[in-house]
């Protein structure tokens, strides 16, 4: 018995990290396709960068940074209600992040002129 309580412990144990190591690979996946976005962003690919942006699980926990990317795409598009939608979004996901934030505001901003 006391062998089976320590072979189903090694057994836990090694699957915990293995769904760990998992979600590890995941994120730093989604961080790279974002950046990637980013820099088609910077190269005005705005279309191409949304394709990257709308990759990215809403599970994933890079999702709300995908997602304020993905406003700031609709933002240079003029498309204000989108850029509105998806900044509000990525806000409610991340109240503190000062970028988020910021960027929302500005995207206010704009759409108050029209």
């Amino acid at each position: 018995m006391k062998n089976f309580l320590v072979i189903s412990l090694l057994l836990f144990t090694t699957v915990g990290f293995s769904q760990n190591a998992d979600t590890l690979s995941a994120v730093k996946k989604s961080a790279k396709l974002i950046k990637l976005g980013i820099e088609l962003y910077d190269n005005d690919d705005y279309t191409g960068a949304l394709n990257i942006f709308d990759s990215i699980s809403d599970c994933d926990p890079n999702y709300s940074w995908a997602i304020y990317e993905k406003a700031l795409c609709y933002w240079q598009l003029n498309n204000l209600d989108s850029a509105m939608f998806y900044s509000l979004e990525a806000l409610s996901l991340s109240p503190d992040d000062v970028d988020i934030t910021i960027g929302t505001g500005s995207i206010l901003n704009d759409a108050g002129r029209t």
